[in-house]
């Protein structure tokens, strides 16, 4: 199977550094179990194992090692969606969006995600972080400290703040490696992308 443009080698290839790498990551030992685990965005880095290392720790520091952030699993998932959607990332869009909808909505919050996040069923508090997402993704020279006010207003604290723009930086990197080694989808993402292309097409992204 494909994971990318770019030459990668797989788990089950993998020696040393690299396998190290793989190991750190999924906390499995074993080749197959690894194989069955990772993901392709960070295979695609595999002949860099040492950038795949520093990539993992940004994303694990950032999103799952942050103790002290008051932003939730969803919350996050909501804001790497609207990311990955303004910067038209198949694979973070799909892998992200089905995360946030979880069992909580139908399968057209992915559409509604995409042409006015603001009419989901959602706390104003966090409409006013994805509406930031959105603006610095797309419009980023256009930020002002009004910005930082309308956040603080809708209830966000100053380190609320900085969480919520290193999570937006961090999906801004995560969707320019994946665009740029060409990051392949694994076959749930298919199924994914198929099950919802009434609401979401991103087949031509």
């Amino acid at each position: 199977m494909e994971r990318a443009w770019i030459k990668t080698i797989s788990p089950l290839e993998s020696t040393g550094d690299i396998l190290g790498v793989y190991q750190q990551i999924t906390g499995e030992n074993d080749p197959a179990k690894i194989e069955r685990r990772i993901r392709n965005n960070f295979i695609a880095l595999s002949l860099r194992p040492n950038l795949m290392e520093s990539s993992w720790n940004f994303m694990h520091e950032t999103s799952f090692k942050n103790q002290n952030s008051n932003l939730n699993k969803q919350e996050k998932d909501l804001i790497d969606t609207i990311v990955s959607i303004n910067n038209r990332c198949r694979f973070c869009t799909i892998g992200h969006a089905e995360s946030a909808r979880g069992s909580n909505y139908p399968i057209a919050f992915t559409q509604q995600l995409k042409s006015d996040f603001t009419k989901l069923d959602i706390s104003e508090k966090l409409k006013e972080a994805l509406k930031f997402a959105k603006k610095l993704t797309s419009n980023p020279e256009h930020i002002v400290d009004e910005d930082r006010q309308n956040l603080l207003h809708s209830g966000w604290s100053e380190e609320d703040i900085i969480d919520i723009v290193h999570e937006i930086a961090l999906f801004n990197y995560m969707n320019r490696i994946v665009i740029g080694l060409g990051v392949q989808l694994h076959p749930f993402m298919e199924k994914i992308e198929e099950r919802d292309k009434e609401f979401l097409d991103t087949s031509n992204w």
